[in-house]
C-alpha cells in the first residue's frame, strides 16, 4: 500500500481483514437516506487535511462495513458529499466518550475498485494524537439537506 501522502496505522491486535468477512451490506440498510434528519449520515463527521478527507463514523455503524463492496458502496456515496475521490478519503471509526478510541480502515485501490481492505485500531498508535486532533476539529459531514 502506498502510504507516502496518508498516516499508517500500525496493525495491533485488534486488526482483521475485512475481504474475509461475509458479503457486503446495503449502505441503505446502513446509514439510511441521506436526506433524512434522523439517518446515520447525521452522526458522521469530517475533517480535511493536505488533501484528504477523514471521516469519523461512530463505531456501530462502522462495524457494519465489513466487505470491500460495502465501503466502496459508501465512499462513492461520500465522494457525492464531499466532492473528494474515494482514494483520498480515509474511514475512521470512533466510540463516544470523553476519550474516544479509533480505528482506521486501511483501502488500497485499483482503479475504482478496493482491492485490499483491513481495520486497525490506533490505541498505542503514534498517530493517535493526530487523529484526536483532527476528530476535535471536525464537523458534521451532512448540517441539512433542503
Amino acid at each position: 500500500m502506498n502510504n507516502t501522502n496518508n498516516f499508517y496505522a500500525e496493525p495491533a491486535n485488534t486488526s482483521f481483514n475485512v475481504q474475509e468477512m461475509t458479503s457486503g451490506i446495503d449502505t441503505f440498510d446502513v446509514f439510511g437516506d441521506i436526506s433524512d434528519p434522523l439517518s446515520a449520515w447525521y452522526d458522521m463527521r469530517v475533517a480535511e487535511m493536505a488533501g484528504f478527507d477523514y471521516l469519523f463514523v461512530p463505531e456501530e455503524l462502522g462495524d457494519q462495513l465489513q466487505s470491500r463492496e460495502t465501503v466502496e458502496d459508501f465512499l462513492l456515496q461520500s465522494q457525492t458529499l464531499l466532492g473528494a475521490e474515494p482514494e483520498r478519503t480515509t474511514i475512521l471509526t470512533y466510540t463516544a466518550g470523553k476519550k474516544p478510541s479509533f480505528k482506521r480502515y486501511n483501502a488500497e485501490w485499483a482503479g475504482s475498485y478496493i482491492v485490499d481492505l483491513s481495520v486497525a485500531s490506533l490505541e498505542n498508535s503514534a498517530q493517535l494524537e493526530f487523529i484526536q486532533m483532527l476528530f476535535e476539529h471536525s464537523e458534521k459531514l451532512v448540517l441539512s439537506i433542503e
